[in-house]
């Protein structure tokens, strides 16, 4: 699969941007969709969108099972949906 490159700012260099693969996901949930411009993250085994878009879809947050998720600052307990993908 190929994605196209979008350069991001670099405040530290100007001359010099990150380039980082974006690209618009469509999240489906039942018969509300809502397109958003994701990062793509290859080595991921799941995709994080803010809570906000989940309720725009019509998923209840505040039920949702609660997983840890850990990156570099430390582990982080958050509400998820758990959902199937397609391409």
């Amino acid at each position: 699969m190929r994605f196209r490159y979008t350069d991001i700012q670099n405040h530290q260099d100007p001359l010099r941007p990150f380039r980082r693969p974006y690209l618009i996901v469509r999240l489906i949930n039942g018969d509300r969709h809502k397109d958003v411009i994701s990062l793509v993250d290859s080595g991921a085994d799941v995709c994080l969108f803010h809570s906000d878009i989940g309720r725009m879809l019509g998923i209840e947050i505040e039920a949702a099972p609660r997983l840890a998720f850990q990156g570099v600052s430390g582990a982080k307990e958050v509400g998820t949906s758990i959902a199937s993908t397609s391409s």
